[in-house]
């Protein structure tokens, strides 16, 4: 293309490797599926169901209250107040099933929570870090693009030096291109 009298310019001229990142750089530009990162994490549901459902309560106590049963049942001219201490008795054991029943739940809820809050903490620093890498991405590709622009122009201009043709300056070629 340049004629045998013309010499190049070498600030005009560049590699061709400024096309793509280099090689050193392809682990940062990485680009990972969402399936690939989903299988790394932990879900909630997952531990959900790793937990034993909560058993009843009432197993430790049951000879108690079978006993005091049977005896109310062997002497029901027993004093009043010995069936009044079982219901109190009975009536406060149900209680505390039913609120260590809610406080075990109230630890897997929570257990799960936390889990959920890793999950999001991890897909968070993928994201940044995969924002990071493109936004890199984009500053080498907007300067191998500048450089390619001008590289252009440097030829335009050699060749305008060689030969008597018009000379197609940047603003000149932009107006081409928007007619």
């Amino acid at each position: 293309m340049d004629s045998p009298d013309c010499e190049p310019n070498a600030k005009t001229r560049h590699s061709r490797n400024t096309v793509c990142p280099p090689f050193e750089h392809e682990d940062s530009f990485s680009i990972h599926s969402a399936n690939e990162l989903a299988e790394k994490l932990l879900w909630a549901e997952d531990i959900l169901a790793q937990e034993p459902h909560p058993k009843p309560h009432n197993e430790p106590c049951e000879p108690l209250l079978v006993g005091l049963k049977g005896l109310e049942q062997a002497h029901p001219d027993a004093p009043q107040p010995s069936t009044q201490i079982l219901e109190l008795y009975s009536t406060l054991w149900e209680s505390y099933s039913a609120k260590k029943a809610h406080t075990q739940t109230l630890e897997r809820e929570n257990k799960a929570l936390r889990a959920i809050n890793i999950h999001l903490s991890q897909e968070k620093e993928v994201l940044e870090h995969r924002y990071t890498n493109q936004e890199a991405l984009l500053v080498y590709f907007e300067q191998a693009f500048e450089s390619f622009r001008l590289g252009i122009l440097g030829i335009l201009k050699d060749w305008e030096g060689c030969s008597p043709g018009p000379v197609f300056e940047h603003d000149s070629a932009q107006a081409i291109g928007d007619s």
